[in-house]
């Protein structure tokens, strides 16, 4: 009775996976046989593109999409940022934010601009401050602490801005260990409304 009650439990989760998570592609990929990873298939895609770009002269259709900026080729010292998250789109926006939370090494010390919604709480005898900033469906979003430059002379709520703001973040990423958690936040951080 177990075995069957597990089973069930397993199919179950798969089904609701394979719904909520909407990329069937490898469940696809196992039940009709194929052997071909997402990869593969796309190799075979770009293989059959240039053949048929060699057959008649003509360029391909489709190309792949161009890769994130790389943090290691910008100046700071020229007015640039090393990570500009205000020039991006909504989901690539998104997915650089989600890269800097799951590599934050790769960060550390990069000059960042971001713009979102203002937020704030109180924990541990503590203010947080963060940007908010949500992927093109706002269903999702990802929070960028912040400390501003001088900020003990700061007080909330006089000199913030009001939860829900659109503002614009400039500072030095950082990250830090808060009990077992990595965390990540903008040092010496500038604000202004956007």
């Amino acid at each position: 009775m177990k075995q069957r009650l597990i089973s069930a439990l397993a199919a179950l989760t798969a089904a609701l996976c394979i719904s909520a998570c909407g990329d069937t592609s490898n469940v696809d990929r196992i039940i009709d046989g194929s052997s071909k990873t997402a990869e593969d298939q796309f190799v075979d895609e770009i293989a059959k593109q240039a053949e048929q770009q060699a057959e008649t002269g003509l360029a391909p259709e489709t190309s792949a999409p161009p890769p994130l900026p790389d943090v290691n080729d910008f100046d700071p010292s020229n007015g640039e940022f090393d990570v500009d998250l205000t020039s991006l789109d909504a989901n690539m926006t998104y997915a650089q934010v989600y890269d800097m939370v799951t590599s934050p090494d790769n960060y550390t010390g990069k000059y960042v601009k971001a713009k979102g919604t203002f937020a704030y709480t109180h924990d541990n005898d503590r203010d947080y401050f963060a940007v908010m900033i949500a992927d093109a469906t706002a269903c999702c979003a990802q929070g960028l602490e912040f400390r501003l430059a001088g900020a003990d002379k700061l007080s909330y709520p006089d000199d913030y801005p009001e939860v829900g703001d659109e503002i614009v973040i400039t500072g030095h990423f950082n990250s830090y260990m808060e009990g077992n958690y990595t965390y990540i936040e903008l040092l010496d951080a500038a604000m202004e409304k956007a």
